[in-house]
């Protein structure tokens, strides 16, 4: 993928994480949101890795882990520390790739 086109896709990611976080309402909006930011990262994860350093790249894979496994076992609140391990992570991949 060409590092122009992954960057817009990371720009479409940022701003479909950004209304996740703000807007957690039970809407159709809401939920085609949060299939976007599962199908978005999936396809950001993959083409992103040979762009970044070492570790960026492994914060990146760590994130990636936590966010399947909460789509597989279900955002609820007995899975909150995962989530946030899983903020947490995509964060440290940002400033890990800014470096």
């Amino acid at each position: 993928m060409k590092p122009r086109v992954l960057a817009l896709l990371a720009l479409i990611f940022i701003l479909n994480t950004g209304y996740i976080a703000a807007f957690a309402t039970p809407s159709m909006f809401y939920m085609a949101n949060v299939l976007a930011h599962l199908i978005l990262g999936i396809i950001l994860a993959v083409a992103a890795i040979p762009y970044l350093g070492k570790p960026a790249a492994t914060i990146l894979g760590l994130c990636g882990v936590a966010g399947l496994y909460l789509a597989m076992a279900g955002n609820t609140r007995p899975h909150a520390p995962i989530l946030w391990l899983h903020i947490l992570l995509g964060i440290a991949t940002l400033i890990a790739a800014m470096r």
